[in-house]
């Protein structure tokens, strides 16, 4: 992959944006590239946990404008979602390391992923507006947690740092320049060491109870069938059997 590094470190995965030049814009290329790398998380077993994260000053400044004016191809933001990550088919916990810039489809893309830590330089904004485009989709994984007039703040433009954003709620933590990937990679690791399937159902568990009313039928029968089969899985034997005999848990996702 040219724009995208894809590296795998025991059971935590890290999905790097790299085309600094260009703040990590979302080019056709690099779209194509981080499709790829989302498949390949997606697809390997072994693999518990992601780090998204960027390189540079930039974690991503959203759509590449200049990219997507060029003639003979549709731009990088088709329908449907442009990669399996925006369509809602990564079911694996994502952590979001904010380096730096996250604007227009950078700032979406941090609210799609489950954990969320930046560093103190980073900047968040939905810039759509300044370009008299309307943030699309508006309220994904803002609207429903933040008061209003905070969401009108952000969809109005208002440029933001990490520490406003870590206080009206939008990242679990802040942390020094230099101390980013330690901190994400110490909480994938620690995630990595979680029963897999149980984790997996927490987070897609979480992220359609954001979708639909948390009393709803749909909701509940899902999780009556996730509660089943983890009734059933070696995982849960396993965690009993290791608590039982005061040992570490060897987890195999089955």
């Amino acid at each position: 992959m040219e724009f995208v590094d894809y590296e795998k470190a025991g059971h935590v995965v890290t999905i790097r944006l790299n085309r600094p030049d260009r703040r990590n814009s979302l080019s056709r290329a690099l779209v194509r590239d981080l499709d790829e790398a989302w498949r390949a998380f997606a697809g390997d077993a072994d693999a518990r946990v992601a780090i998204y994260t960027g390189t540079g000053t930039a974690f991503c400044a959203g759509m590449d404008v200049k990219d997507a004016a060029e003639p003979g191809e549709p731009p990088p933001f088709p329908e449907p979602p442009l990669t399996i990550f925006h369509a809602g088919e990564v079911s694996k916990p994502v952590i979001a390391a904010v380096n730096g810039f996250a604007v227009g489809g950078g700032f979406f893309d941090v609210m799609r992923c489950d954990l969320r830590i930046a560093a103190e330089s980073a900047v968040f904004q939905l810039a759509e507006v300044l370009r008299s485009v309307m943030p699309h989709p508006l309220f994904d994984g803002i609207a429903g947690a933040l008061p209003d007039c905070l969401v009108t703040e952000l969809a109005l433009g208002r440029r933001i740092d990490a520490r406003r954003a870590y206080e009206i709620g939008l990242l679990n933590a802040v942390v020094g320049d230099g101390e980013l990937m330690a901190e994400a990679t110490a909480r994938a690791e620690e995630i990595g060491r979680l029963p897999p399937l149980a984790a997996e159902a927490v987070v897609v568990g979480l992220r359609r109870s954001r979708a639909v009313r948390p009393d709803s039928s749909e909701l509940r029968r899902w999780q009556e069938q996730i509660t089943a089969r983890l009734r059933e899985s070696e995982d849960q034997r396993e965690a009993l059997a290791s608590f039982l005999e005061k040992r570490p848990p060897r987890y195999e996702g089955r």
